[in-house]
């Protein structure tokens, strides 16, 4: 938000802060802003717990479907 003000204004002019006690020069403060909010890291951690499990779901799904083409191929061929 900060970030944006200053881009947008050019007034402002962040030299230092403190995070747990640590002073952070303005180059980090910068790097500290584009990092994503937590709700987007969550949802990437979200996501990458998840895709094993979508994966094998598909893996297990695969034979059965294509019998099931199979099967169904046949029975039109026949009709």
């Amino acid at each position: 938000m900060v970030k944006n003000f200053n881009a947008e204004f050019d007034k402002l002019k962040i030299k230092f802060g403190y995070l747990n006690n640590s002073r952070l020069e303005s180059p980090d403060l910068l790097a500290l802003a584009d990092l994503p909010s937590i709700e987007v890291l969550r949802s990437k951690l979200l996501g990458l717990l998840k895709a094993p499990s979508t994966k094998l779901v598909v893996l297990l799904n695969t034979p059965a479907s294509q019998l099931a083409r199979v099967l169904q191929a046949k029975a039109d061929k026949g009709a």
